[in-house]
């Protein structure tokens, strides 16, 4: 008997940095660092590419140090 599959890779967001992938989906459900969002969705060159599950607000962190630093520059304006 014959089965249809399809190869498929699985790889954590930390693994996937500094990589470029044809297809994505992430899921942002667990996250616990900052920045982690932000490399999950962008390891594809196109948004159509992206499929994302378990998306909240508090999916996506900041560093505290970050918000300084924009906070920073918006006040020297």
């Amino acid at each position: 008997k014959n089965f249809p599959l399809n190869l498929a890779y699985a790889a954590t967001i930390h693994k996937a940095q500094g990589a470029t992938l044809d297809r994505v989906m992430a899921d942002l459900r667990n996250l616990w660092d900052a920045g982690q969002a932000y490399v999950a969705v962008s390891r594809v060159r196109r948004p159509s590419d992206l499929t994302l599950s378990g998306w909240s607000e508090k999916s996506v962190r900041m560093d505290e140090s970050v918000r300084t630093f924009y906070a920073g520059l918006r006040s020297a304006k």
